[in-house]
């Protein structure tokens, strides 16, 4: 039973800290331009953990080069954001093209754009151009009539804007490592940002009305816990009547969705798809396109299974399905020198408690079986076949009956004697068998 127990421990231990270690977060970023009226049209990206950015095409429902990697990319932070959008080439001369913005995080930290251009199945004209930008947390973009708007929080906590080489700081407060999600409602001009509140548990948000930016929309409470408040959260949003959807992973590793409509936000979870190996608080992605073009709306995710995949919608009242968009490989980035993850410091505690326990049920099943030995020893009874091997592998010795012992005393006597005196050895038996 001890040993079992042993076992059960070490095991248990062994499989939290391979799991805490196997699991990495995959950033996501879903690029789409509702002004296409293609709801089919879509440019998925994702990192690496060991800081690959890979892109994936899919212009129809038939066309789908699969995965490449952006060489032109510089290496980006481990599990930082990303933010990605297109539109169509406004340039004569590339009839059918679409330029590609994405923007990511390098290894400093620094905001970098990078731009190509994609026309007949090939990306051209690759450009990666640092910002000099450092945000605290969070990264979004959205695309206004060509403008591009850049968006995240600053060392202050606040969110802000920036539009070419102007920054505006927009207030309020957000959670210290919030993330940041932008959405253009179909057919309008408006911006609407999301973030996790001052508070840290409620989705805040902020709306630019073409004129100002204001708190038009009601905040989600009970969004996150307080200690999740980096948790990943993606936004779409239509025109006329307005209606904006969140999507996240839940606390309880199921893929969730809120949706605001006719003033107030409504929990509409309960009809969605329960995707496997989801992770609460993962990033994920979203694209939406105008009803009725293809694709309503594409949830994108990571899971376990070392997979991209999507929940897809054809229309607002439609099921929503799941799709396999990629698989990828996890490919661990070093570990920085002098720097424990707090995965490792999670192993370490259970390991050392796990050793901890094993030592003390050890020495107390030890000091068990010496205990019963010594209370058995003179009964002559069989020593149990489970207790002699408990007894073997803790080093604790075989018992030996007294009377065994006194009776090979007395013989000695007797040899030692030469035999001269039977009544001798006749008496020293008889003590011996009187001996309590």
């Amino acid at each position: 039973m001890v040993l079992t127990v042993f076992l059960a421990l070490l095991l248990l231990s062994l499989l939290s800290l391979t799991a805490a270690e196997d699991h990495v977060a995959v950033n996501i970023a879903a690029a789409y331009n509702s002004a296409a009226n293609d709801g089919w049209a879509r440019y998925v990206y994702w990192q690496h953990p060991n800081g690959k950015i890979m892109v994936q095409q899919r212009l129809s429902k038939t066309d789908d080069t699969g995965p490449q990697q952006i060489k032109s990319a510089t290496p980006a932070k481990p599990e930082s954001p990303l933010a990605a959008l297109y539109r169509p080439t406004a340039n004569p001369k590339y009839q059918g093209a679409h330029d590609l913005f994405l923007s990511y995080l390098d290894t400093a930290g620094q905001i970098v754009d990078c731009t190509c251009r994609y026309q007949n199945g090939e990306y051209l004209d690759w450009s990666t151009n640092p910002t000099g930008i450092t945000p605290a947390s969070g990264l979004a973009l959205a695309d206004v009539g060509g403008t591009r708007h850049c968006f995240y929080v600053n060392d202050r906590d606040f969110i802000v804007e920036n539009v070419g080489a102007e920054e505006s700081q927009l207030g309020p407060i957000a959670a210290k490592g919030s993330r940041v999600a932008a959405t253009v409602p179909v057919g309008s001009t408006d911006i609407h940002v999301f973030f996790v509140g001052k508070d840290e548990t409620s989705l805040s948000s902020l709306t630019f009305d073409g004129s100002q930016w204001v708190e038009s929309i009601t905040a989600i409470p009970n969004f996150t816990s307080k200690e999740k408040p980096d948790i990943g959260f993606a936004a779409a949003a239509w025109s006329d009547p307005l209606i904006v959807k969140i999507f996240h992973i839940s606390d309880d590793n199921i893929a969730s969705e809120w949706t605001f409509t006719n003033g107030s936000w409504t929990d509409t979870s309960k009809g969605m798809s329960n995707p496997q190996g989801t992770v609460k608080g993962d990033p994920v992605a979203a694209s939406r396109s105008v009803n009725g073009s293809g694709r309503y709306i594409e949830y994108f995710y990571s899971t376990t299974t070392h997979e991209i995949d999507y929940l897809a919608q054809l229309s607002p009242t439609s099921t929503l399905f799941q799709v396999k968009l990629a698989e990828f490989e996890v490919e661990k980035p070093a570990e920085p020198k002098g720097k424990l993850t707090n995965e490792a410091i999670i192993g370490l505690a259970l390991g050392l408690a796990t050793f901890v326990l094993a030592l003390l049920t050890l020495y107390y099943a030890r000091k068990a079986i010496v205990r019963s030995n010594a209370s058995q020893g003179g009964m002559g009874g069989r020593w149990p076949k489970m207790k002699a091997v408990f007894g073997s592998i803790l080093c604790v010795p075989k018992p030996r009956g007294k009377g065994h012992g006194a009776v090979m005393a007395s013989s000695g006597s007797s040899t030692a004697s030469g035999g001269g005196n039977s009544n001798a050895v006749g008496r020293t038996a008889v003590v011996a068998q009187a001996a309590p």
